[in-house]
């Protein structure tokens, strides 16, 4: 059986995106969803705070000029991109726990979602089909454009 947990995050930051937007801010607000193994006790908070400590180097800043951002535009789409797999990478180390979709807003309007494509070739991930039922009926509830990586 799987537990999701949906965790949110907001941040200040400026970007630009050419020369005439010009460095603007925004409150940016980004909720993640993990899945976690509910037969296996894992202290959670740990992890959350993983990723609460990784949301705040970004605090503040010109992301233009933020190492992660250097060779790429910050636009949502790749920060979101960014920020999926870099959380993939934080959770690595605990293998009861899975970044399945983080969703990036700039705006109550504009949100970017960038969600985990369970098959990989054809070899599917350890979900039984009450899971995978559930993480489509999440999906369909979302009713949001999706990006797979």
């Amino acid at each position: 059986m799987q537990q999701f947990y949906n965790i949110k995050f907001k941040f200040n930051a400026a970007h630009s995106m050419s020369d005439i937007t010009g460095k603007h801010p925004h409150t940016f607000s980004c909720i993640v969803l993990i899945s976690k193994d509910a037969n296996v006790y894992t202290p959670f908070f740990e992890y959350e705070n993983h990723i609460k400590k990784y949301f705040n180097q970004y605090r503040g800043q010109y992301l233009n000029e933020h190492s992660r951002f250097k060779s790429i535009l910050p636009t949502l789409e790749n920060m979101a991109d960014v920020f999926f797999k870099d959380i993939e990478k934080i959770l690595t180390d605990e293998p009861h726990f899975t970044i399945l979709r983080l969703e990036l807003g700039d705006s109550p309007t504009r949100v970017v979602s960038v969600e985990r494509d369970f098959f990989v070739g054809t070899t599917l991930y350890n979900y039984t089909e009450e899971d995978l039922q559930k993480i489509k009926n999440y999906r369909l509830m979302k009713n949001s454009n999706v990006k797979t990586v």
